[in-house]
Order: C-alpha cells, then sequence, then structure tokens
C-alpha cells in the first residue's frame, strides 16, 4: 500500500475530526480509547522537537561615531627633568668687567719734528678697550722741573681718575702725557709755530694716539692741559687750534717771560673768535713765584669777554699743590664725556 505522508494524514484527521463534531454536535471531543491512541500517537508524531537552551546573547559593543577618536590609554610617567639649554645662534653674554683700576703704560712714537722717537705714558681706564666702545681723552704736559716726564704721575693723577671713574663721577677716558726732555730742544727753547714743540703734539702725537688707541677722535673728544711750562704749551696750542681741542687749562701756567715768536703767545691770541669754544680753566697758587703770569692773562680774557675760569688756591708753585687739586681738574677736564659717552653707547646699541 502506497504511503501518503504526513500531511495527508494531518488532513484526513481533521475532516474526521470535524465529520464527528457535525454529527455529535457536542462540545467536547469524544475519543474511544483506539482512536485516542491513534491521535496521541498522530500529535505524538507531529508535536516539535524539544529546543536546547541557549544562553543569552552577549551585549552588544557601543560603537564610536567614525568622527570621535578612539580614547588612549596613557601610561603615568614621572618625566625626567628637562635640561636648559642654549641656543647655538645665540651667543653667551659678555661677562661684566671686574676691573676697578686703570693701569697706565709706556710707549713711543716717531717723531720728524724732534729727530728721534718722543716717549708718552697712557693711563688707560678700568676695562679698557670693551668691544666696539671709543674714549675722550686728555693730553696732559708736565713742568720744566719733570727730569723723567713722569710730574703728572707722581701728582696722583691716575688714582684721582680711578676714584672718580669707581665712584661715579668721572667717565671712562684716556690721559695721554708726554715726556719732553728738559735740556736744550723744542720743549724749553720753541714758542710755537712750524718746528716747536707745538707741531709736535698736533701734527705727530695726536694723529698717533688716534691710530693706535680707541679714541673719539673728535674735536669735543680731546682736552689739554698743563702745569708750569706744559700750561704755556696747553694754552698755546688749544688756542692756535681750537679746533682740535673742546677743553684747555693752565694749570700755574708759566706766562711771564715765555719765549714765544709774536703773535703765538696766549696773551697774544685772547683776541681770536675762535678760542670761544673752548671751555678755559686757569688756576694759581696765591703764593706762587709765577702768578703774575696767570693774572694778566685771566685780565685779558676778561677784557676781550671770553669766558673762562680762574682760580687762585692756597698754595705755592709746587707738586703738593697740583696734586691736591688733580680731582679738580679731571672734573673740569671731563665734564661734557658723559654725554659723549652716552651717545657713543646709543649708536653701539642701535
Amino acid at each position: 500500500m502506497r504511503t501518503w505522508g504526513l500531511p495527508f494524514l494531518v488532513l484526513l484527521l481533521m475532516l474526521w475530526v470535524g465529520l464527528g463534531l457535525a454529527l455529535l454536535g457536542q462540545p467536547a471531543l469524544r475519543r474511544d480509547p483506539p482512536l485516542a491512541a491513534a491521535i496521541a500517537q498522530v500529535e505524538e508524531t507531529l508535536a516539535p522537537a524539544p529546543t536546547a537552551t541557549l544562553p543569552p546573547p552577549s551585549p552588544l559593543p557601543t560603537l564610536l561615531p567614525t568622527n570621535t577618536p578612539r580614547p588612549t590609554h596613557t601610561p603615568t610617567r614621572t618625566p625626567s627633568p628637562t635640561p636648559t639649554l642654549t641656543p647655538t645662534s645665540t651667543p653667551s653674554a659678555t661677562p661684566a668687567c671686574q676691573e676697578t683700576q686703570g693701569h697706565v703704560e709706556s710707549g713711543s712714537y716717531p717723531s720728524a719734528v724732534s729727530g728721534t722717537d718722543q716717549t708718552y705714558y697712557i693711563y688707560l681706564p678700568p676695562c679698557y678697550p670693551q668691544p666696539g666702545r671709543r674714549y675722550p681723552v686728555l693730553y696732559l704736559l708736565h713742568g720744566s722741573g719733570s727730569a723723567d716726564g713722569r710730574q703728572w704721575l707722581d701728582d696722583g693723577i691716575p688714582q684721582a681718575a680711578d676714584t672718580g671713574i669707581a665712584n661715579g663721577t668721572l667717565p671712562h677716558f684716556l690721559i695721554v702725557m708726554p715726556v719732553s726732555p728738559i735740556g736744550p730742544g723744542l720743549f724749553m727753547d720753541s714758542g710755537g709755530g712750524p718746528g716747536s714743540y707745538e707741531q709736535v703734539i698736533v701734527s705727530e702725537l695726536i694723529p698717533y694716539i688716534d691710530k693706535t688707541y680707541a679714541t673719539f677722535a673728535t674735536q669735543s673728544g680731546r682736552a689739554i692741559g698743563g702745569l708750569s711750562r706744559g700750561g704755556f704749551w696747553s694754552l698755546e696750542v688749544a688756542f692756535r687750534h681750537p679746533d682740535l681741542f673742546r677743553a684747555v687749562g693752565g694749570h700755574s701756567a708759566a706766562l711771564a717771560g715765555a719765549i714765544a715768536p709774536a703773535g703765538y703767545h696766549p696773551y697774544d691770541l685772547v683776541t681770536s673768535p675762535a678760542i670761544r669754544s673752548l671751555r678755559i680753566y686757569l688756576d694759581v697758587g696765591e703764593d706762587d713765584y709765577l702768578r703774575a703770569g696767570p693774572d694778566q692773562l685771566h685780565a685779558l680774557l676778561t677784557a676781550n669777554q671770553v669766558p673762562h675760569t680762574y682760580i687762585v688756591n692756597p698754595g705755592e708753585h709746587d707738586d703738593s699743590y697740583w696734586s691736591a687739586h688733580a680731582a679738580e681738574y679731571l672734573a673740569f677736564y671731563t665734564a661734557e664725556w658723559w654725554g659723549e659717552q652716552k651717545e657713543e653707547q646709543k649708536e653701539e646699541h642701535g
């Protein structure tokens, strides 16, 4: 007998049950034992197989938007101290100079006028030289009583300069002290003009100093002064060349009876309008045996309305007098050089 298959049996049973219900009209299906057993067998055959219990699904991961960076784990570290580095392109600052005193050197310069090399001493201020800096220059001439030309050194000029620079009352500057033989020669036997000691100072000494040292090399950065015979020379040279100097000093200047050609003595030069550009300082001891000369020059300058300073101090014509006033002399000569150095530093630093 051909097997009808499970679908046919199910359909047959449904028709059978429906027919039975219709015929009997009963609300509940009555089953005979053999029929119940057959139905139970069919139901068992059609019942779905038991389903295995599955574990609950794992939660879905939370997805970050594609434009949100994923958090990263940064391990906790103790950073090493970072060393301080100096850029190779920036040079280290030049250490500040610690010098508190200047020093004195000696040198010589060739002189065609005198026919032999001439000696000089020069005071160089603390920390000289400094890169890019230039210095004003004071020329100081000794007197005829100085056999070795060290008169200004012995009278304490370097010490007075050191003290003034240290306490801030003097700027940094150079002091040139030429040595002039006191025997027969230009220093004692000439009075000015070509072939004289004036020409040695103007044409030989000053150009040599400007070429050799870091000087301003300008009229405003130069001064000249002297004592006794050197006082005469400082006044004669400055009055003849006011374009070279801003200030001049005659300290107990030996003016009376000085040898000088007509028109070269300081007495003769007071009428020159050009000397009005000079700052002029005269002083003398009240008991100086050569006082008549400074007194006369003072009178002539006053009569010609030439501005100047004239001071009569207690004292005589000797080194104790000049050394006692060394600091006053330097204060006069350098009074305007603070401005010179400030302008120089301004240009130096842009």
